[in-house]
């Protein structure tokens, strides 16, 4: 993995230790939400984990096939040096899955709760064979009633 090169300061070297150590920076880094797809007999789950985002701050979209979801979390910068450590990821971030033929993209239902995204995408119908009744034959009447004199 290729680490971003900056000019080395007073806490470049704190950087790197706390970075290794708690996985933390004085920089802020990119945000990439984890994410789980989940599927059983009745629809696709895609669960995100955008803890502090609002409805407001997210997209969902399909097309092609393709559920995009995307989002942003700004970073808010510190008064006068006040930040030491920043563990937590900020920017924007998308994120691209493939709706397999059998679920219905143009059906899905999004819900953000406790910050967790959950999309669920229903499967489609399954073609089922149906039984046809046939129905016994009764003497019917003709139509137009037209008979010879």
């Amino acid at each position: 993995m290729f680490r971003r090169w900056s000019k080395p300061g007073p806490w470049s070297n704190f950087d790197d230790v706390m970075r290794d150590a708690f996985g933390t920076t004085t920089d802020a880094r990119a945000f990439a939400p984890d994410y789980d797809v989940r599927t059983d007999d009745d629809a696709m789950r895609v669960e995100l984990d955008v803890p502090g985002l609002r409805e407001a701050d997210l997209v969902v979209e399909v097309k092609e096939g393709v559920l995009n979801v995307g989002g942003s979390r700004p970073y808010k910068e510190g008064r006068d040096g006040e930040q030491v450590l920043l563990g937590r990821r900020y920017g924007s971030f998308s994120r691209q899955f493939p709706i397999p033929d059998d679920f219905d993209g143009d059906r899905l239902n999004a819900q953000l709760s406790d910050g967790v995204l959950t999309i669920d995408i229903p499967r489609k119908p399954k073609n089922r064979a149906r039984k046809i009744p046939v129905l016994s034959s009764t003497p019917t009447k003709r139509l137009g009633g037209g008979g010879s004199k």
